[in-house]
């Protein structure tokens, strides 16, 4: 019987690389805030009218 070796998982590169781009994103966020626009019109909801087949 064959054991299948467990994934290794370096936690702290990934939390690292985490607070890297955490970081990046606190940075740039301001920036992407004056860039950004509402949509003009939200559609929500089911459709009201019917069509005919």
């Amino acid at each position: 019987m064959r054991t299948q070796k467990e994934p290794m998982f370096d936690t702290i590169q990934t939390y690292k690389k985490a607070g890297e781009t955490l970081d990046f994103l606190m940075k740039v966020g301001p920036a992407l805030e004056d860039h950004a626009q509402a949509p003009s019109q939200e559609k929500q909801g089911r459709r009201r009218n019917k069509e005919a087949a």
